[in-house]
């Protein structure tokens, strides 16, 4: 069995707030991971001049219990390799989270 369970980056880090294991535990119960953060959103939301997203991905997280977002500064590389999971805050965290994506396949 692979180590990392899921690999993913941005909005699509929203699956670890729905993603359930065999066993009925969230995926994001007990982890440590980042997505796009309130910050973010909010940058996004006053250059639209309306709410763009209608949930948070930070705001949501808060609310698994024994999870944790990790946040590194807005629109700069940053990502997370926590037990199964390897995570992006946002598109500018591609390449980082590409090179752990590697590091996690080498023997």
């Amino acid at each position: 069995m692979e180590r990392y369970l899921l690999r993913s980056i941005c909005h699509g880090t929203l699956v670890q707030l729905k993603a359930r294991l065999a066993s009925g535990r969230l995926l994001a119960e007990g982890e440590r991971w980042t997505g796009y953060t309130n910050a973010e959103e909010d940058l996004v939301d006053q250059a639209m001049g309306l709410r763009f997203q209608p949930y948070r991905i930070e705001d949501e997280a808060k609310a698994i219990s024994g999870t944790t977002l990790v946040q590194g500064q807005a629109y700069r590389p940053f990502a997370v390799t926590y037990d199964r999971l390897i995570t992006g805050q946002q598109g500018s965290s591609g390449l980082l989270t590409a090179e752990y994506d590697i590091r996690a396949l080498e023997p």
